[in-house]
C-alpha cells in the first residue's frame, strides 16, 4: 500500500504476465458510492493527456472494485519539495506541466477541484521530472446539476473563495495553481489555520508576495489569487501562455536537465580530515576491503582483551593481492604479533572485493577467489562474466553473456543455466531469498527479480539508465549513479517502487552503504556523509590523490591515497564528522 485516503487506498502492484508496474486504486463502496465511482471512471477514460495519470482498466475482485491507473514511481510533488529546495526554473516547469493537463481537463468541461501537491505525482525522465494530475473523485462538470454544486468537499488551503460556497469553475483550478506556485517559491502556503480561518482568509485576506520571488512571477500569482473569478486567468491556456513568457522558464533542451536545478536541503558542515591512523604503503592501492574475523584459539595470550581481529585486503598494480592483520580492529594503533603480509599475483586484474562470513572473496574477469592465508580460486569461466555472492555467503550467481546461474558456489558449474542473461550488466543480491539482474536499454535500464531457485518473479523497466548500483543497508532499497548525470544520486526503493533523485555538491569517484547512510568520495578526494534519504549529513575536506576506500564497522573508513611515489592508508571514524 503506498497511499490512503478518505475513500479508499492505493496499492503498488506488478502485471505478473508483463512486469508492468501500476497503481491499483480501490474504493470504499461504503465511502465512495457507485455512481461516484462510475463517475470518476467516466472523467478518468475521457481524458488521455501525458500530463494526467491515466486509467487502464476497472477490476472487480469478490466485492472490491479496482481502477487500474499510471503508476508513477518520483512519489508527489509534496514528497519532492519536502526533500529539496526547488530552483524556481524547475518549478515553473512543473507548474506549467499542471497546466497543460488542466487544459485538456477544461477543454472537456472538467474541473478538478481539488488541485494540491498531493495530488500531483511525479515520473522521472532521464532529463528530469514529468507532472501528471490525480485523483478526480470529486472532480465536476463545468455545467453541473445542483447536487453537486451543493458539495463543499475539498483542501480548505487550497480552496477558491467560491468554493465555500459550493461554486466552481475552471478559474477556481487555477486559484490552486496559484497557491501551489507561490508555496513552491516561498517554502509555505499564503494563507494558514483553522478551517474556518483559512475561509476567512481566502474570502478577505489579500495575499502578500516576498519580494525575492522573481517579478514575472508575482505578476502570475496576483492575479491567479484575486477573489473575483473575472479578474482571474480565465483558462489554464491562458495562466500557461503567462509561464512560458517568464524569462526563468526553463525551454526544453537534449542537454539540459531538471534535476540540476535542485538545491540542498542544507548547508553541510564542513570538517577538517582528522585521521586517527595512518600508515605508509609502497605500492599504489587500486582495491580495499576490511574482513572483522572472531578471535581465532590461542590469540588470546598474545592480545589480552582483544575480541576481534581486523585483516584489511589490499589490491595493488591492480592484480597483486596481500593482506594485512590488526587486532582490536583498524581504528587501534596495535597490530596482531607475528603479523606476515602473504603477496598472490594473479593473471588477471581484479575488478571488485566481496567481504562475506567466510571471508574476503575477489572477483576478476574470469575467476572468484577466496582470500584468507592464501588466496584460492573457488570458481573459473572461460569467457567475461558478472557476478554477486549473497551477504551471508550461501549462494552465488554468475551471468557470463549468454546464461545466469544461480546456486551454492561451490557446485555453481553444475546449476542448470538460465537462457536469459544477454546483456546483464550486474547482479545484486537483495536478501537471502532474492536476486536482482540489471540490464542496460536504449530506454533506460531493465531490472529482473529472481529467486535463489532460478525462478524469474518480476520484470521491471526503468526509464533511467543505472550505473554502479549498489544495495542499501535499508531491505529493498538501492543507489546508483545516473552516467549523463553525474552530479546526483539515484535512491531507488523497491518496495513500493519508488525513485528519489538527490543533488549532491560533488560528482562521485566512489561510493559506498552504511548501515546509516551514504559515503561517497569526489576525484578531489573531498568526502560527503548522506543519511538513508539522501541528505547531507557533513562533508570532510583535507585529502588528496585518493585511490581507493572501503567501509566496515558501522562508522569505520579506510581511505587509500597515492600521489607520486608516496602512498598511505587513512583510518577515520566518521561518528566525529556527524553533527
Amino acid at each position: 500500500m503506498i497511499g490512503q485516503g478518505q475513500f479508499g487506498h492505493v496499492h503498488c502492484a506488478m502485471h505478473r504476465k508483463t512486469g508492468q508496474v501500476v497503481a491499483l486504486k480501490a474504493l470504499e463502496r461504503s465511502r465512495f458510492p457507485t455512481h461516484q465511482f462510475l463517475r470518476e471512471l467516466r472523467f478518468l477514460i475521457s481524458l488521455q493527456h501525458p500530463n494526467i495519470v491515466a486509467c487502464h482498466a476497472l477490476e472487480h475482485v469478490d466485492d472490491r472494485r479496482y481502477l487500474v491507473m499510471d503508476y508513477c514511481e518520483g512519489g508527489t510533488l509534496r514528497s519532492l519539495m519536502e526533500a529539496h529546495r526547488l530552483h524556481p526554473a524547475l518549478i515553473v516547469k512543473l507548474v506549467a506541466d499542471v497546466l497543460s493537463g488542466l487544459d485538456h481537463a477544461h477543454s472537456r468541461g472538467i474541473v478538478h477541484c481539488d488541485i494540491k501537491p498531493e495530488n500531483i505525482l511525479l515520473t522521472l525522465q532521464p532529463l528530469g521530472w514529468t507532472a501528471q494530475i490525480s485523483d478526480f473523485g470529486i472532480a465536476r462538470f463545468s455545467k453541473g446539476s445542483a447536487q453537486e454544486e451543493a458539495s463543499v468537499t475539498g483542501s480548505p488551503a487550497y480552496m477558491a473563495p467560491e468554493r465555500f460556497y459550493g461554486q466552481y469553475s475552471q478559474s477556481t483550478d487555477l486559484y490552486a495553481i496559484g497557491i501551489v506556485l507561490f508555496e513552491l517559491l516561498v517554502g509555505h502556503r499564503p494563507f494558514s489555520g483553522t478551517p474556518a480561518d483559512l475561509m476567512s482568509a481566502h474570502l478577505n485576506q489579500s495575499v502578500k508576495i516576498p519580494e525575492f520571488v522573481p517579478a514575472p512571477l508575482q505578476a502570475i500569482i496576483f492575479k491567479a489569487l484575486q477573489k473575483l473569478q473575472a479578474r482571474r486567468f480565465q483558462s489554464a491556456e491562458e495562466m500557461l501562455l503567462a509561464l512560458k513568457l517568464c524569462p526563468i522558464f526553463l525551454k526544453p533542451s537534449p542537454r539540459s536537465s531538471h534535476f540540476s536545478l535542485l538545491l540542498p536541503t542544507r548547508v553541510l558542515l564542513k570538517y577538517p580530515l582528522e585521521s586517527l591512523r595512518q600508515e605508509r604503503v609502497r605500492h599504489p592501492i587500486a582495491k580495499l576491503a576490511v574482513v572483522e574475523n572472531s578471535l581465532l584459539p590461542g590469540y588470546d595470550r598474545y592480545l589480552g582483551r582483544a575480541s576481534k581481529i581486523y585483516e584489511t585486503v589490499t589490491v595493488r598494480s591492480g592484480s597483486q593481492i596481500y593482506n594485512r592483520s590488526y587486532c582490536k580492529g583498524l581504528l587501534s594503533t596495535s597490530r596482531q604479533q607475528g603479523e606476515e603480509m602473504h603477496l598472490t599475483p594473479l593473471s588477471e586484474p581484479v575488478r571488485e572485493l566481496l567481504v562475506r562470513p567466510q571471508g574476503c572473496f575477489a572477483v576478476t574477469e574470469r575467476s572468484i577467489y577466496l582470500c584468507q592465508n592464501q588466496v584460492q580460486r573457488l570458481f573459473h569461466c572461460n569467457q567475461p562474466f558478472v557476478a554477486e555472492i549473497e551477504t551471508q555467503g550461501r549462494w552465488a550467481a554468475i551471468a557470463d553473456g549468454t546464461h545466469l546461474k544461480i546456486g551454492p558456489l561451490d557446485r555453481l558449474e553444475q546449476c542448470t543455466p538460465l537462457p536469459w542473461a544477454l546483456g546483464l550488466s550486474q547482479l545484486i543480491a537483495l536478501n537471502a531469498r532474492h536476486l536482482l539482474a540489471l540490464r542496460r536499454t536504449a530506454e533506460g535500464t531493465q531490472l529482473m527479480l529472481y529467486n535463489r531457485r532460478s525462478q524469474k518473479i518480476g520484470n521491471l523497466k526503468l526509464a533511467v539508465h543505472l550505473d554502479r548500483v549498489i544495495s542499501s543497508a535499508q531491505p529493498y532499497q538501492l543507489a546508483a549513479i545516473e552516467p549523463k548525470h553525474p552530479r546526483s544520486l539515484l535512491l531507488i526503493h523497491l518496495k513500493p517502487l519508488k525513485l528519489i533523485r538527490v543533488s549532491l555538491e560533488v560528482t562521485p569517484k566512489f561510493i559506498a552503504a552504511t548501515t546509516w547512510g551514504y559515503i561517497l568520495i569526489d576525484e578531489q578526494s573531498t568526502i560527503v556523509l548522506l543519511d538513508h534519504q539522501g541528505i547531507g549529513i557533513s562533508r570532510i575536506e583535507g585529502l588528496t590523490h585518493a585511490s581507493a576506500m572501503t567501509a566496515f564497522s558501522e562508522f569505520g573508513l579506510l581511505i587509500a591515497t597515492w600521489n607520486g611515489n608516496q602512498g598511505r592508508l587513512h583510518t577515520l571514524n566518521l561518528k566525529e564528522f556527524m553533527a
